[in-house]
């Protein structure tokens, strides 16, 4: 009975092992205008397929940041100054030993993701 419960038990552990992913990589950064001037009060809207994903507000500093999400895929949307400015597909990458920042620089009715490892 106690080699049975064993097996279920390692069982268990390796399928929900497959099915977890790493959450230990987030969408940090700062938003700016196409002058360098931060964009206080943006909202940054991050999706992917599957996840439900919190919008965040830009703080007085233009910097933002998003909850824990696994490495991957993902749209980030913008809503500031009363309009709606889609980016590109931006790669989220995994953070380990260098902390990656997603800096949104805003050109007109266009966004641009520049990915930097410096801190904003």
């Amino acid at each position: 009975m106690k080699i049975l419960l064993l097996y279920l038990f390692v069982f268990l552990l390796v399928l929900t092992g497959n099915i977890s992913f790493a959450q230990n990589s987030i969408f940090a950064g700062k938003i700016m205008d196409e002058n360098n001037k931060p964009i206080p009060g943006a909202r940054i809207k991050v999706s992917k397929a599957g996840y439900t994903i919190p919008e965040v507000m830009a703080d007085n500093d233009g910097l933002y940041y998003t909850q824990l999400l696994p490495s991957g895929y993902y749209n980030i949307d913008i809503i500031a100054h009363d309009k709606f400015i889609k980016a590109k597909k931006v790669y989220l990458k995994e953070q380990d030993k260098i902390r990656w920042y997603y800096n949104l620089k805003l050109h007109g009715e266009q966004a641009e993701v520049i990915v930097t490892a410096h801190d904003p």
